[in-house]
């Protein structure tokens, strides 16, 4: 349900699906600009299985060529478990949730409707991470030292949808192992790092490529995975160097 406070040719409600890609487009009518009137956009559409239904607001080539307030999204559907819903407006806002709309145009500028910015990727891997940070301190001591498993990704759901049931993390493994084993485990898993990668140099003439792979693969999974054990082919990556290395010794020979 939305109301036009300024016009544009472009002006659009779109309805997208993902995976596979499906758009259901709506131009908004002339007749609809500042008659403060709330109007409804209805969309049928059959999501497959798996797929995120996003709702777009879009002015066009240019972001402020339009004016729209949203009132309130309506959606009647029988829900996969797998699907979700977002809602975006023409400045690339996500809203988590719709209260209602105002209709006084002064308060469209303040954004007086619940949104959070949408930033790009490392933008909002980097708010995670630094509130991983701020969580780890403000442990106690204890639960600094030996963690306190995975609770804090009901804190990350709480923090950043207000949902202490939908879980998030870090996006870092090393920062999930600090919170949920503490200083020991993040220790621990460095070190298990650091000596993957002496291995690796230290066999560098056979396992080059491997290396290669090593690094590309880590570094997507330190800025992407919640633990090592998120991609299992990451684990397969830091563990074979210590496989390599140890038939080495055995044999005593270059395999």
């Amino acid at each position: 349900v939305i109301s036009v406070l300024k016009y544009s040719p472009n002006l659009r409600v779109i309805l997208k699906s993902t995976i596979p890609v499906e758009y259901k487009t709506f131009r908004v009518p002339k007749e609809w600009e500042a008659d403060n009137i709330w109007h409804e956009v209805n969309f049928k559409y059959t999501p497959k299985i798996s797929q995120n239904i996003i709702f777009i607001v879009s002015g066009g080539d240019t972001l402020k060529s339009s004016e729209v307030l949203i009132k309130e999204v309506k959606v009647s559907y029988q829900c996969l478990l797998s699907n979700k819903l977002k809602i975006y407006n023409p400045s690339n806002y996500l809203f988590k949730e719709i209260k209602g709309g105002d209709k006084d145009k002064n308060k469209v500028p303040k954004l007086t409707l619940p949104i959070t910015p949408r930033k790009n990727l490392f933008s909002s891997r980097k708010v995670k991470m630094v509130y991983a940070l701020t969580l780890f301190k403000e442990k106690k001591i204890v639960k600094k030292i030996i963690g306190n498993g995975f609770d804090y990704r009901s804190e990350f759901g709480e923090k950043f949808y207000k949902n202490n049931k939908r879980y998030d993390y870090p996006h870092n493994p090393l920062l999930s192992s600090l919170l949920y084993s503490g200083v020991l485990g993040f220790i621990f898993t460095v070190f298990l790092f650091l000596f993957s990668f002496f291995f690796y140099i230290k066999n560098y003439r056979v396992m080059k490529i491997w290396l290669f792979l090593f690094l590309l693969v880590s570094f997507f999974s330190f800025f992407s995975g919640n633990s090592i054990f998120s991609v299992p082919f990451f684990i397969f990556l830091l563990l074979l160097p210590f496989h390599y290395n140890a038939l080495n010794i055995s044999s005593n020979k270059i395999i």
